[in-house]
């Protein structure tokens, strides 16, 4: 290993790089075997709860405390009913720029919405300026920026392959602290599939 890869990836181990394929500290046995895994989750841990002190302003108290107690937020009725109405609408017809990812039996379709982008919709643009959700993401992801959106849509069992899905499989991408939300357009139902997120 030369001694620039060495710096480069010895200054990742404070960031939230997590590649053992591109990093050699991260994939040395005998680094993890001395505890280069575990005090990187405590790192990641302290990190957040200094942030979550700095964020505390963004969030009433109940939801902070919600949040630490059960590690997630359910808020029904979050958008006002108008703009739920309105970004449903535009939602169901809307593909511009969608990708798609193939998995196993499933393929998921997706378009990221660049707020620079001139064709965006007036709905997603009032989302993205929405307080409320602006504090939550904030706060909950311990991060200081705005949240990166995305219409999804998940199509599930609709291909014809013997080959598994691994987002069918409770797995841990990271090891710090990180925030998702959805936010559905019906009712989650037994007969639509329930998303399970850990």
């Amino acid at each position: 290993m030369s001694i620039l890869k060495f710096v480069k990836d010895f200054y990742e181990i404070f960031t939230s790089a997590k590649s053992f394929k591109d990093n050699d500290i991260f994939g040395s046995y005998w680094a993890n075997r001395c505890g280069l895994h575990v005090l990187r989750l405590c790192m990641g841990h302290w990190m957040s709860q200094f942030r979550w002190l700095l964020l505390s302003w963004r969030l009433d108290k109940d939801l902070r405390d919600r949040f630490h107690k059960d590690g997630y937020l359910i808020i029904e009725d979050f958008l006002p009913e108008e703009l739920f109405n309105q970004l449903e609408a535009e939602m169901r017809v809307y593909e511009r720029g969608m990708r798609e990812c193939h998995q196993g039996n499933t393929v998921t379709q997706r378009v990221l919405f660049d707020f620079e982008d001139e064709y965006n919709v007036p709905e997603i643009l009032s989302l993205k300026n929405l307080d409320k959700l602006n504090n939550l993401f904030r706060y909950c992801g311990a991060a200081n920026h705005s949240p990166v959106l995305y219409k999804e849509k998940v199509n599930n069992g609709v291909l014809d392959t013997d080959q598994p899905d691994p987002q069918k499989n409770l797995h841990s991408d990271t090891f710090h602290p990180t925030v998702k939300a959805w936010i559905y357009l019906d009712d989650v139902t037994e007969e639509n599939g329930p998303y399970n997120y850990v």
